[in-house]
């Protein structure tokens, strides 16, 4: 008898279906399963085929799957492109940064400062080119050439303007040094010093012009500018002092020093002219100074006293209003006896009255307590 077997190949799982000659079905099923059939269905070749259902679970022994298929490992590469949001430093830009710094270290030092600006100049240089790659380019930074770039430009104004700044004051304070004077006006003189009469000429000529008198007679009146200033007394003796704050009185004399007491007017109709006296002691740079010497080439010292000042002096400072006057006392050492003249020089400029002198002759004569 025939029988159809149908069930797996237990070696590679596939279904299959295979005929066997076999005396009964129990044959069939072993032929089956020598042949390494799992057998699921047996059936005979000509009778009613029997439909079964399908099992709810193989009745089959379980059996693992099949390894899997070894596949050597492949090794690619792969390009990936990152992009960073972060830019690189520009190498003008350091360097402009670093001579900016040098050069405004020593920009402040009057000429020397000088020396920054070929430095600070380069840096300035270096940083437009610094700026103009960066931009460009887009690899790195602006930031850094704007920075060194403003540090030399303030390098080099630093330097500009403290030089010239220094330069101008030294030159506007030796100005006067340099600049001839304006002479005196002698306003008032005695007869027998005046000097002579030209004599006369057959032609008419012009009338000549005052001349010009270096050291006006002691009684004389000389003006500069809006200021006319005259000698009141000269005398070799002792005065009273006054301190500076209070009423008190300061200590007095204790030998005899000469005194020179002048009177200061404001001869302008609307300006107002602050005197400072030439009894205070000035050391500004360029700056004249009270001078008196004698016939025999002696200079005198000037005497100042701290927070105290001659009675009837002017207290270090006065305001001159148009037309008032006021009155000074200056002090100086004793002249040596037997000199024949003084000659005080006293500056213009501590009375606003531009950069001249006041120029005075003084004899010997005329100087009470000699």
């Amino acid at each position: 008898m025939r029988w159809e077997v149908s069930g797996a190949d237990g070696d590679s799982g596939a279904d299959i279906t295979i005929i066997f000659d076999a005396p009964s079905r129990e044959s069939a099923a072993a032929k089956a399963n020598a042949k390494g059939i799992l057998v699921s269905e047996i059936r005979p070749i000509g009778a009613t085929p029997v439909v079964r259902a399908a099992p709810s679970s193989p009745t089959a022994p379980f059996r693992a799957p099949p390894p899997p298929m070894y596949v050597p490992a492949q090794h690619i590469n792969v390009g990936v492109a990152v992009r960073s949001g972060h830019k690189g430093t520009s190498g003008f830009g350091i360097a402009a940064l670093i001579l900016g710094v040098i050069a405004i270290l020593f920009c402040w030092v009057p000429f020397v400062g000088l020396l920054a600006l070929p430095i600070a100049g380069f840096g300035t240089m270096l940083a437009v080119v610094g700026f103009v790659v960066s931009a460009a380019g887009g690899k790195s930074s602006v930031g850094m050439p704007v920075a060194g770039g403003t540090i030399c430009i303030l390098a080099i104004c630093g330097a500009t303007l403290m030089s010239g700044a220094t330069a101008k004051s030294i030159a506007d304070a030796s100005a006067p040094l340099n600049r001839n004077p304006p002479h005196q006006e002698v306003i008032t003189s005695p007869p027998s010093i005046a000097p002579a009469t030209p004599e006369p000429r057959p032609a008419p000529t012009p009338a000549p012009s005052p001349p010009v008198i270096e050291w006006a007679p002691a009684t004389a009146t000389v003006k500069l500018g809006d200021i006319q200033v005259r000698l009141l007394e000269t005398m070799v003796g002792k005065k009273a002092f006054l301190m500076d704050y209070g009423d008190g009185h300061g200590d007095d004399e204790k030998e005899n020093k000469l005194y020179i007491t002048v009177q200061i007017t404001n001869v302008s109709q609307l300006k107002k002219i602050d005197y400072r006296s030439w009894r205070e002691i000035s050391f500004g740079f360029g700056e004249k100074l009270v001078s008196l010497k004698d016939s025999e080439g002696n200079d005198y010292s000037q005497k100042g006293y701290n927070n105290a000042y001659p009675e009837g002096a002017v207290n270090k400072y006065a305001t001159l209003y148009p037309g008032r006057s006021v009155t000074d006392i200056i002090v100086f050492e004793r002249p040596v006896d037997g000199v024949k003249f003084l000659y005080l020089e006293l500056p213009a400029s501590n009375a606003h009255a531009g950069d001249g002198s006041f120029k005075f002759q003084i004899p010997m004569s005329a100087v009470a307590g000699k």
